[in-house]
């Protein structure tokens, strides 16, 4: 991720650049993250607004959001709130139609049972392509979620994957953010 600050109309604003991971493969193709983060904003859910696309280096602007990632220093109380303002909204994105995100080609089960297990079999994918050596907690995890699937559901909602990321500010949530790997479930 870059930082830059743009002009803009005659004032400065902050822009967050998010290229292509150099560590490691994406699960879902950053394509697909700025695309699912452009739908939540456009269904009033909190994201920072995308700008747009660069084909090089491949990588998306998107609105830097004020605030912070992390607890240090906030009171229990206000955790509290930030924290049932986060769950309040992840609620209302999985109360959201799927119509416009299937549409828009956002990635998602072949079946509404079988939209649960996307996530986890796109990264089982990438750990077992770029596995170089024994990992027995990450085999032992893998076995226990295919020995205990999550519920068959007839219900697609969109998710995010990779979840738990967001900014709070003056004890209130602000917005979600790394909102990358996700699909209708």
């Amino acid at each position: 991720m870059w930082f830059v600050d743009v002009e803009r109309g005659g004032r400065m604003e902050r822009v967050v650049v998010r290229g292509e991971r150099s560590d490691t493969p994406l699960v879902f193709p950053l394509e697909h993250e700025m695309l699912f983060q452009r739908l939540l904003d456009e269904h009033g859910i909190p994201v920072p607004h995308v700008h747009g696309w660069c084909d090089e280096p491949r990588a998306y602007a998107m609105a830097a959001v004020p605030g912070t990632p992390n607890f240090d220093g906030t009171p229990a109380d206000q955790r509290a709130t930030i924290v049932d303002e986060y769950v309040q909204t992840m609620a209302r994105m999985h109360g959201l139609p799927i119509d416009k995100f299937v549409d828009a080609g956002v990635i998602r089960g072949s079946s509404p049972a079988d939209a649960a297990h996307v996530g986890i079999r796109r990264f089982e994918h990438v750990y077992r392509s770029t596995k170089v050596r024994p990992d027995p907690l990450m085999e032992f995890v893998l076995g226990w979620l295919r020995r205990h699937p999550l519920p068959v559901s007839n219900r697609e909602a969109p998710i995010v994957w990779d979840s738990g990321q967001f900014h709070h500010q003056d004890g209130h949530f602000v917005s979600m953010i790394d909102v990358d790997t996700r699909s209708p479930r």
